[in-house]
């Protein structure tokens, strides 16, 4: 017996080194036949190295996914298990180090100078201690964002260089080191000391004394709201939502004789509709925008600055919309569900029924409704529908580590706002509650996009 345990783990260790070595020859061959280098992290200057063919991009995504979910699972195989788990506990200690260099501009400073910058320089230009300073830099070279190129002198490379050049990324790391970090020192507290019936509702309400729809009417909480809305539009940004526009078969639905109508619910400002009008240009489709009379202003805004044809040919409407009391506008062929692609996990159950059932009085039997949403798979094998992607054997099921960003933004709805990101399961009972029968679900990268029909 104890021969045949000692063959499965000998077994399991040398196939996740076999995904990894297979995973990097997809890469290397999909980057080769592009005619662009294979990825590193030695890069002094922003390069810019997207695969454009879908199918392409499509393979090196999966290839990705299934090296990091193998690296980090190998790694926990082998290593010491009191070890591995003193590391995750000690996580938040580099989420700090990036916070420091993300507000300090360590990596602008070092733009253009792969020779490296000493620490004495960097402290003099971010006014901050250059042995504090040189210790923060060490702990994130040590986890591969800068490089020490020398003692005490630092570079970027190509993590590093994402907090020069992008602003998405240093929103995040504003908003998940701030409200969301305080909160989340509160969980155990919020889940061991309340019931449903208590006035706290939420870990952020425990550190911030107000739940945090209400905190941010505050004096106090006004003045970090601007930061949290960037860091929530941030993620969308991270998270690739031009993946909308390749997930799904538009073409197919905007190829018709007659001009197909797509109603956003919920749109904010309809930049999604505004990306998608854009991308189909030539097919005869238009877009409805819903939403609170604030944000279509804010729509009109930037669609008169980005789009001005769109409203030109009149292809774009903005009618006012309070989900949870009024149904949408009548007639569209396709209902999408997304607020900058999240709307659903803000809410618990009761009140999603309640949006989803007002979509379904206004639609027909060949209409569509597309939720655009954060989709939860059990680490388990669980049920399997098409467009479902499951990782290899013996990876777990769900990716593992390769989407830990998933489930930590569900644990981020938690420490919020006791709200949650659900399983496909979940969405489907949703539906099914709602009147809607479940149709398939369509991958975006870091969402998805689950396809219902009238039940």
């Amino acid at each position: 017996m104890a021969n045949k345990e000692l063959s499965r783990a000998a077994s399991q260790i040398t196939l996740l080194a076999s995904l990894i070595t297979s995973s990097v020859d997809v890469i290397n061959a999909e980057y080769g036949a592009a005619g662009l280098p294979a990825p590193s992290l030695d890069a002094s200057s922003p390069v810019e190295s997207d695969i454009v063919d879908f199918e392409s991009s499509r393979k090196i995504s999966r290839a990705n996914k299934i090296i990091e979910a193998a690296c980090a699972q190998l790694c926990a195989s082998v290593s010491r298990p009191e070890y591995t788990v003193l590391v995750k506990t000690l996580g938040f200690e580099e989420s700090a180090c990036l916070r420091v260099a993300s507000t300090a501009g360590i990596a602008g400073l070092l733009l253009g100078k792969p020779e490296g910058v000493h620490i004495t320089e960097l402290s003099a230009s971010s006014g901050i201690n250059a042995d504090k300073l040189g210790r923060v830099l060490r702990l994130l070279a040590t986890r591969h964002v800068f490089q020490e190129v020398s003692p005490n002198v630092f570079a970027n490379n190509k993590l590093s260089l994402t907090l020069a050049t992008s602003e998405a990324t240093n929103d995040i790391i504003k908003l998940s080191t701030r409200e969301t970090f305080t909160s989340a020192t509160y969980l155990s507290d919020f889940l061991q000391g309340t019931d449903s019936t208590s006035e706290i509702k939420s870990p952020f309400h425990i550190a911030y004394g107000a739940p945090m729809m209400d905190y941010h009417n505050t004096p106090e909480g006004k003045k970090t709201v601007a930061g949290f809305m960037k860091g929530v539009a941030g993620w969308g940004e991270v998270a690739r939502k031009s993946e909308l526009i390749r997930a799904f078969p538009w073409a197919k639905h905007f190829s018709g004789e007659r001009t197909t109508t797509v109603c956003d619910i919920g749109g904010g400002d309809g930049h999604i509709m505004l990306m998608l009008l854009r991308a189909y240009a030539s097919y005869p489709f238009r877009v409805i925008v819903q939403d609170r009379p604030a944000f279509l202003d804010l729509g009109r805004q930037l669609w008169g600055r980005d789009y001005p044809e769109g409203i030109q040919e009149k292809r774009v409407d903005f009618v006012p919309l309070d989900f949870f009391t009024e149904a949408p506008v009548e007639g569209c062929e396709i209902y999408y569900k997304a607020k900058i692609r999240h709307c659903l996990h803000n809410w618990p159950d009761d009140e999603c029924i309640i949006i989803l059932k007002n979509i379904a009085k206004v639609m027909k039997a060949e209409n569509i409704l597309l939720v655009h949403e954060t989709v939860l798979r059990h680490a388990a094998s669980s049920l399997t529908v098409a467009g479902d992607d499951v990782a290899p054997a013996p990876l777990l099921p769900n990716f593992g580590a390769a989407c830990y960003r998933d489930y930590a933004g569900d644990i981020n709805m938690l420490n919020l706002l006791d709200a949650k990101d659900r399983t496909l399961e979940e969405f489907i009972s949703l539906g099914s509650k709602s009147g809607f029968a479940f149709e398939r679900i369509w991958d975006a990268e870091d969402t998805s996009l689950v396809e219902f029909k009238l039940a």
